[in-house]
């Protein structure tokens, strides 16, 4: 979901165009400290080439490898270019989101990840045919369980696959080298950048699959298969009409048409520990990109505490907290988001909550089939937010509209910062944990000390969320 912004003054556009002419100011003074270098390159030189070089028409196709990094006229070559190539793919896509590796790991932490495989030109490269053998892939499968991966330029399978990505509302990541600059852009979701020469991206690529899909394919792709299949990917090889093709080279089970490798990626999924407890727990699962469509404009109150394993749970105060906090919220228009446990805190807020007529969402990991037996067994819907651990602060901030937390847990004093961070209104309950008191005590507005103050809390909490909402026109 696009993260909305925080404008309690009144001026968005104002607030907007100085990010906006900030951002033109740096990457000028970027291009043109680029510029200056090169300029005293082709000085000291002086020759031809590097003068040319001066004037952004380095042969970059050419560049050489250093041990580190690469030389600064070369790379401002490569940076002008890609600056063109991502205004590119905006105008193509104008919800393009640039990924840089950190976001890219939060990003594909939370789902089944697919990399795509196969011709990206030539004579054997097949465009109706390949069409048919990706649309018949994705056709079998959930958009909501994951996401797709290839290489970012308009040619060959990567073309095909996000234009059908595209249709079947797939989320499509495009991975590329900074040698793609020069060219056309795909019309994908997400785009990261890596390497310095072509084929110096298919590392971090594989690095981040679950499952690589080949289709046909030459050298580069036939290099991804054996180094795929080093690192433990689940290999879904299709035979290509062309009997050379890399595909057709895989030394495993070759699939012969793409129903069957559309099954073969379902029963992956199936297989997997998290999702045979979905499954089987028969709970209804939404995606958190699609949670505000699913409950059309309710707000998303998220609800953190701690366990009975880290500190003593003072229940009365905790109970009394949480009565008074629901009491002020309706249920035709708020839905509370927990980590689903039927422990501490949490336990206390699904019963109260449950009484009071509310829909409760447990935003979890994959981690929660290890625990099954830990889950409150009320719940109402399942949103996957990680399949990590530690992703899962960020998965749960992001979900919500409002958060509301008490005790003093790593997690909880994580998610009450970022929230901060990310402009999520919260009110927080002191009084449990000292260190956790002592971590958040430069929140004074948003700390809750006595819990007669609980109504109000809650009032002035729903009443940022309406701000926010007033604001970006929501």
């Amino acid at each position: 979901m696009t993260t909305r912004q925080r404008d309690l003054s009144g001026r968005p556009l104002f607030a907007a165009l100085t990010r906006c002419l900030l951002a033109i100011v740096i990457i000028s003074c970027g291009l043109a400290a680029c510029q200056k270098i090169s300029q005293k390159a082709a000085m000291k030189s002086g020759a031809a080439d590097q003068s040319q070089e001066s004037q952004g028409s380095c042969q970059i196709d050419q560049l050489e490898h250093l041990d580190f990094g690469i030389d600064p006229v070369k790379y401002c070559a490569f940076l002008s270019q890609q600056i063109g190539f991502i205004d590119k793919a905006r105008k193509k896509n104008p919800q393009l989101r640039v990924l840089d590796p950190a976001s890219l790991d939060r990003l594909m932490s939370q789902r089944v990840n697919i990399g795509f495989a196969g011709y990206s030109s030539g004579s054997d490269f097949d465009e109706m045919d390949t069409k048919a053998v990706i649309g018949g892939i994705l056709s079998n499968l959930n958009s909501q369980q994951y996401i797709l991966l290839s290489g970012a330029t308009d040619v060959g399978l990567p073309k095909v696959l996000y234009e059908v990505a595209k249709e079947r509302s797939f989320p499509a990541i495009g991975i590329t080298s900074w040698n793609a600059g020069k060219y056309e852009p795909a019309s994908m979701s997400h785009v990261l950048t890596v390497g310095n020469s072509w084929g110096g991206e298919s590392r971090f690529f594989l690095e981040h699959l679950d499952i690589l899909v080949v289709y046909g394919g030459g050298p580069q792709t036939l290099e991804e298969m054996r180094e795929a299949s080093r690192r433990d990917v689940t290999i879904i090889a299709i035979r290509s009409k062309t009997p050379t093709a890399a595909s057709n080279q895989f030394s495993g089970r070759i699939f012969e048409t793409s129903r069957e490798a559309s099954d073969a990626i379902a029963a992956y999924i199936t297989g997997m520990d998290f999702y045979k407890w979905l499954i089987s727990s028969k709970l209804k699962e939404v995606s958190r990109e699609y949670a505000r469509y699913v409950f059309d404009g309710k707000k998303l109150i998220g609800f953190s505490g701690w366990s009975n394993s880290e500190t003593p749970l003072d229940e009365s105060r905790i109970r009394s907290f949480v009565v008074r906090f629901l009491k002020q919220l309706d249920p035709k228009k708020v839905v509370i988001v927990t980590g689903g446990t039927d422990l501490g805190p949490e336990r206390i807020v699904h019963e109260i909550a449950k009484q009071e007529g509310f829909t409760i969402v447990a935003a979890v990991t994959h981690r929660v089939a290890k625990y099954p037996e830990q889950m409150f067994k009320q719940i109402d819907f399942v949103v996957p937010i990680s399949r990590t651990w530690e992703g899962r602060n960020q998965g749960f901030i992001t979900l919500i509209d409002g958060l509301v937390s008490f005790g003093g847990s790593e997690t909880v004093i994580g998610q009450v910062k970022l929230a901060a961070a990310r402009d999520i209104p919260f009110r927080h309950l002191q009084g449990s944990v000292p260190a956790a008191d002592e971590a958040l005590a430069k929140f004074k507005e948003q700390l809750i000390t006595n819990v007669n103050d609980t109504a109000r809390a809650a009032k002035t909490l729903m009443e940022e969320i309406s701000a926010k909402d007033q604001a970006t026109g929501l």
